[in-house]
């Protein structure tokens, strides 16, 4: 009994080591048609499916060990004559990748089916014969000589990894329990805005007594960061993922296209890079099939004939924006603007031309919206752009297009690092309290020191020292919360979709720290709205969706300004 369940921890144990392995091996996969250490590459693929050979077979997984023998003796001739790679097999071994992966998952939920790889493994062998047949063509010296040189480059690597495991040290943990720790510190912060607001009479009496809340909020505040660092991830994982559906697809369309990677280190929570994965992965899959025209084309219209698509992401004003860009067809703005009166989605066509070309372009984010002329799972700019815009919507972003027509399109994401914890602005509307993430704000403005112009149907606009800036009372979007608009007034700007808004409010009451929960089915999808949280006097402040009000400015009447 004492052996099987050793057996048991021993077989777990494996299993998360070969999926992380397979993860760590998966840029190697990828890099194999367009590195030029080929030799490298192939080694770092080459230990990984020796470790499932070897350890597999030793916790009973007997058909994982079998199958990575048959890998093993391939790559161990590729590994010697790396040249001798070809393009069908970097896909054969990109099968082979799929495949220990789903058998992976399968084996870690306790599934113990057969495993049905045998199409699979006929073609390995039969690759594995090829291999045999061009080398046995070679002469040994030259093998001899190959192979002194990997294994004098795997001795290399094999050193870094050993003063790399020398200098640091992991702890393997379930998420579920760095979770748990968040909620705790969440509940934490509440705790502090509710001491801090209790005894802020008695501390401002007591320089002793406001010294330790000040300790107290500078250590909670530091727990937090440290808390929120566990659950942070780099982009890697994505848009490695996204490097295999480019070549995949490409290699389906028959188009050659340049796929550029850049910012994959940069992190964000873990749930949020979880779920930006569909949605990255629709903008790339359209921007290769609607974006990138075919050879001839491209030739045509005097581009090279290879593609280029590239994603990147950086971190810009305490938020993360991700770019997907392509040098394709672009977008056809009278196409669109023909498709949105044929769906009714505008009366007439004259009505488009006072439409900016971002306001245009966000129309292929309505449902059911293409101009493709022949759909298919993947064609056309509206194939799952709805879904796009609402999965981005619900982690607190915005999605903004800039296209040229003949010359390429660009997707731009912004995104809040985090989704729980919010540093923000504590405002008053009808003496009820909102907040404004604190990422968003750019300056509050004395209402007495510059002035408001009113352009006829357009609404009323902040002059601000020469800047113009659309202004929107929030007063009039959340009239529902109270009394009338009070005389008083107040004005902070944003930046909303990239862009500076001037929001008016009654009274502005300081930096606040709150744990932003979501809203029930009543308030989802409430233009303005973001979520809510419970301030330390106990009462509710709705967290305001500042990325929302921008692209809605016609809807709102702004007015009462005083």
């Amino acid at each position: 009994m004492i052996q099987d369940e050793s057996i048991l921890e021993f077989q777990k144990e494996f299993l998360g080591e070969a999926g992380y392995l397979l993860e760590q091996c998966e840029e190697s996969f990828l890099n194999l048609e367009k590195s030029k250490d080929k030799a490298g590459e192939l080694g770092k693929i080459y230990r990984v499916i020796h470790t499932f050979k070897g350890a597999g077979a030793a916790v009973g997984f007997h058909d994982l060990a079998e199958f990575a023998h048959v890998i093993e003796d391939g790559l161990s001739i590729l590994r010697v004559y790396p040249k001798l790679l070809t393009s069908e097999m970097v896909t054969i071994l990109l099968k082979v990748s799929d495949a220990l992966k789903k058998r992976v998952e399968v084996l870690s939920h306790g599934q113990a089916e057969s495993w049905d790889n045998v199409e699979l493994l006929k073609e390995i062998e039969e690759l594995r014969e090829v291999l045999r047949e061009k080398s046995e063509s070679r002469s040994s010296e030259s093998v001899y000589a190959n192979s002194d040189q990997i294994l004098a480059a795997e001795d290399k690597v094999d050193q870094r990894i050993s003063r790399s495991s020398e200098m640091n040290t992991t702890v393997k943990i379930d998420t579920e329990r760095i979770d748990q720790v968040l909620d705790s510190v969440g509940e934490l912060v509440v705790i502090k805005s509710q001491l801090i607001n209790e005894t802020q009479d008695y501390a401002s009496q007591n320089l002793k007594l406001s010294g330790i809340i000040s300790l107290l909020d500078r250590t909670i505040r530091d727990l937090q960061d440290r808390a929120l660092g566990m659950r942070m991830m780099p982009m890697r994982g994505v848009f490695l993922k996204l490097q295999r559906i480019v070549r995949d697809l490409s290699v389906k369309l028959n188009k050659q296209v340049e796929f550029i990677i850049d910012g994959e280190d940069v992190e964000m929570d873990r749930t949020m890079v979880e779920m930006m994965g569909d949605p990255l992965m629709h903008l790339v899959r359209n921007s290769l099939d609607h974006g990138i025209e075919k050879k001839e084309a491209r030739m045509n219209n005097g581009k090279s004939e290879k593609g280029r698509i590239s994603i990147a992401a950086r971190i810009s004003g305490g938020r993360v924006v991700i770019e997907i860009k392509d040098d394709g067809a672009g977008l056809h703005r009278e196409k669109i603007i023909q498709k949105a009166v044929a769906n009714k989605m505008i009366k007439f066509d004259a009505d488009a031309h006072l439409l900016s070309d971002q306001e245009v372009f966000q129309m292929i984010f309505a449902p059911g919206f293409s101009t493709a002329e022949k759909v298919t799972d993947i064609s056309g700019r509206g194939v799952g752009l709805d879904v796009v815009k609402s999965s981005i919507e619900k982690l607190r972003g915005n999605i903004s297009i800039e296209s040229v027509f003949g010359q390429g399109t660009t997707f731009r994401i912004s995104l809040p690092m985090t989704t729980t914890i919010t540093d923000g602005l504590l405002v008053h509307i009808h003496d009820h309290p909102l907040i404004l993430p604190i990422d968003t704000v750019i300056e509050l403005v004395d209402t007495g020191k510059v002035s408001i112009e009113n352009i006829k149907t357009k609404g009323k606009f902040l002059n601000n020292r020469g800047t113009i800036i659309p202004l929107v009372d929030l007063r009039n979007i959340f009239g529902r919360l109270g009394s009338q608009n009070s005389e008083s007034s107040a004005v902070v700007i944003v930046q909303s979709a990239g862009k500076p808004t001037a929001l008016v409010v009654d009274c502005v009451l300081g930096q606040t720290q709150v744990v932003q929960k979501p809203l029930n089915q009543y308030f989802s999808g409430r233009v303005g709205l973001g979520g809510a949280a419970i301030l330390g006097d106990g009462r509710v402040a709705l967290v305001v969706d500042v990325e929302s009000l921008t692209p809605n400015l016609a809807s709102y009447e702004m007015s009462g300004v005083a």
